[in-house]
């Protein structure tokens, strides 16, 4: 299965836990229907992607 690719308008940084904003927690959340456990591919504009695991999606959020 094809692993999503999200893009975050912050800074990112290994090892940290971020909350997406609400266009990509829309659309991980909604769209994609992904759940807890389920891992994306994060970038933001560096030129750096980095792997990630949902930990967290409610109706506004999602957190890895």
């Amino acid at each position: 299965m094809r692993i999503p690719r999200i893009y975050h308008s912050e800074p990112l940084t290994s090892h940290s836990e971020i909350t997406l904003d609400e266009d990509a927690s829309n659309h991980v959340g909604r769209v994609l229907r992904m759940t807890s456990g389920q891992r994306l591919e994060l970038f933001d504009g560096t030129n750096l992607t980095f792997a990630a695991e949902i930990t967290l999606v409610d109706k506004k959020r999602v957190c890895r």
